[in-house]
């Protein structure tokens, strides 16, 4: 099956899509946990341009000893100040930790249930039709790790605008062209890794077929309802060898893929 590319509006318009329906999942999964780790990522971010704040500031107490003496309560305040900043970071992230995946697990159920009463209610003739297989083949395989990567995205994006807006007011206070190099550099990382995501998303597409067939043959080869049938007829040698087949098609390509990607 081929695949369009997208346009860049188009990207554009994907991600907007998908951040809106990953907060809503994430907002029905539980909005008590939403706002709470949102709010808990954003306070968490804004610890690292502080000690960098501070830590200049250290510095610079420290080079003006050269011209006047400087006394270690001098000094105390920055100290005391980086150390409430690394106690206050350390403890927020030791908080946020199991409670955040706990939270990421749940919006992967509410994904997996809402996947679950889709296909429950869908029109029995889809069953027959091998495109849809297709699609529900995709939906399992990513609603295992697609909701969770897509809800720690909407945790961290808030925590991310913190973090980049303060850096960025940082590096403004010494010279605006600093502001301009590092945009510049996050642009540049972030058309190659665009490119290259894309590049796996078709791949990924194009190999649901196969990768269906793939976990057939193993489904075969290791229910309980199925061994009795494939040895009696004698096809566990074919299916092995037909699965192990497909296994190394689909491994080839995707090495394939790395020699092209390793070039951006």
């Amino acid at each position: 099956m081929q695949i369009t590319p997208p346009t860049t509006k188009g990207r554009a318009r994907r991600v907007r899509k998908n951040l809106r329906q990953g907060m809503a999942l994430a907002w029905a999964a539980s909005p008590r946990s939403l706002i709470r780790y949102s709010l808990l990522g954003m306070v968490n971010a804004t610890m690292p341009p502080i000690a960098v704040f501070l830590g200049a500031g250290l510095v610079n107490r420290i080079a003006e000893a050269r011209a006047h003496s400087l006394q270690f309560r001098d000094l105390l305040p920055i100290v005391i100040g980086l150390w409430v900043a690394a106690g206050v970071q350390r403890a927020i992230g030791a908080y946020m930790g199991y409670g955040r995946n706990l939270f990421v697990r749940r919006v992967e159920l509410e994904a997996e249930r809402r996947l679950l009463a889709r296909a429950s209610k869908v029109d029995i003739g889809h069953f027959d039709n091998s495109d849809w297989h297709d699609r529900l083949a995709r939906a399992k395989r990513d609603v295992s790790w697609r909701p969770g990567d897509l809800t720690w995205s909407v945790l961290g994006l808030s925590g991310n605008i913190v973090t980049i807006a303060l850096m960025a007011s940082l590096l403004a206070s010494l010279h605006y062209v600093l502001v301009i190099l590092a945009l510049s550099a996050a642009a540049l990382s972030l058309a190659f890794e665009r490119r290259v995501t894309s590049r796996l998303y078709e791949f990924f597409y194009k190999e649901t077929p196969e990768e269906r067939e793939r976990a057939y043959m193993g489904d075969l080869l290791a229910q309980p309802r199925t061994t009795k049938e494939i040895r009696a007829y004698v096809l566990a040698d074919y299916l092995l060898g037909r699965h192990r087949k497909l296994s190394e098609e689909l491994y080839k390509q995707r090495e394939l893929m790395r020699v092209p990607a390793s070039r951006y």
